[in-house]
């Protein structure tokens, strides 16, 4: 180090060192104000029918006792009488959550099919017409009832990485920082 600081020294370049500190501009303070306005949306009802739905899933699933072999696919025989209702209410919430998403997506494909079946049986065999996706309850047919969840899943799932250090640079944590902090050092 000596050796470079005394040829600095000759040949000048030590008259140099550190002049250019004064053209240095200061870094930006980031803000909270500098951060975008949080958006008004849904997040709490995306998010509370997101979990809704697990809890109703795992609840069902747990009470069935066959996680992994599927509802409906054991032998009732060793059931008592009140566990058999229990198990059969299960699988009507089970698949009434599936028959609820399936219908709310696939509305349009139900109407098609119905009018398919009529025209291919040339009006012998005529289904009852479903009504418009307007008229029914509860947005079901338009995709209101499973995006709502779905979007909750993409809330609670997916990482805003920018965000997420503008908001952990200014001591503002989100709940997807701190865990993903502790997943990482505490695991």
């Amino acid at each position: 180090m000596s050796n470079i600081l005394s040829l600095c020294i000759r040949n000048g370049g030590i008259k140099n060192y550190g002049a250019t500190q004064n053209t240095i501009k200061t870094l930006p303070r980031w803000t909270n104000e500098d951060l975008a306005p949080i958006p008004t949306d849904d997040r709490g009802t995306e998010i509370s029918s997101a979990v809704a739905v697990t809890i109703v899933t795992m609840v069902c699933l747990v009470l069935k006792n066959s996680v992994g072999s599927g509802p409906l696919l054991s032998d009732y025989s060793y059931y008592t009488d009140s566990e058999i209702i229990t198990v059969t209410l299960a699988n009507i919430i089970f698949y009434g959550l599936g028959t609820v998403g399936l219908v709310d997506n696939g509305y349009d494909a139900l109407q098609a099919l119905g009018k398919g079946i009529s025209f291919a049986s040339q009006g012998k065999f005529k289904l009852p017409e479903l009504p418009p996706k307007e008229e029914m309850p509860f947005g079901i047919g338009q995709g209101e009832l499973s995006g709502t969840v779905v979007a909750g899943f993409s809330r609670l799932l997916s990482v805003d990485t920018g965000k997420s250090c503008v908001l952990f640079r200014n001591g503002r944590f989100n709940t997807n920082v701190i865990l993903t902090f502790f997943v990482t050092f505490f695991d």
